[in-house]
């Protein structure tokens, strides 16, 4: 007599089925990782062309004022810039700065904000030759951010401004 609702299944093919799963799994996490690595490559790119940018502001002679434009990671609400414990420049960065100011060091200036947007891994950065007045944040549209970077003919650093406000640079002298 027969048994009915018995499923007999050899070892090869459960086997099979469960390196069939592992191999997904693993192609998962691989995809996964693939992905927060380009989110990490785009913040580094932002980072890379903004250094560079403020490097060749920085070495001119003569007086420098240009709009930095450049593309941002997918998710990314702002692009923020200035030292933590400087002030805050306008109310609506006050969230950005008190979700970024723990995870800050003295050294860093640029920051993605929410802090996820590149990968978890590397969200802040240090800027050479640039400073600002104040801490402030750019709005990404689009998937872009923009700066104003700005240098007069004496001044030591670059300053960074948000585009639609002036950046007060030095085209005099100092007197001694």
């Amino acid at each position: 007599m027969k048994k009915r609702g018995q499923v007999q299944l050899s070892f090869s093919v459960i086997f099979s089925v469960i390196i069939i799963i592992a191999t997904l799994a693993v192609a998962g996490y691989i995809i996964v990782q693939f992905i927060n690595r380009t989110k990490d490559v785009e913040c580094k790119l932002f980072y890379d062309d903004l250094q560079k940018k403020i490097d060749t502001a920085w070495q001119a002679d003569d007086s420098v004022s240009s709009i930095f434009t450049e593309s941002v990671a997918a998710k990314t609400e702002k692009v923020c810039f200035g030292n933590v414990s400087q002030n805050v420049q306008d109310e609506k960065d006050q969230a950005a700065y008190d979700a970024l100011k723990n995870f800050a060091s003295t050294t860093d200036n640029l920051f993605f904000y929410p802090r996820t947007v590149c990968g978890g891994s590397k969200f802040r950065f240090n800027l050479k030759h640039a400073k600002t007045d104040t801490f402030f944040c750019v709005s990404v549209i689009n998937k872009q951010a923009s700066v104003k970077v700005a240098k007069g003919s004496f001044d030591s650093l670059v300053k960074l401004c948000t585009k639609d406000k002036p950046c007060p640079i030095s085209d005099v002298a100092p007197t001694s």
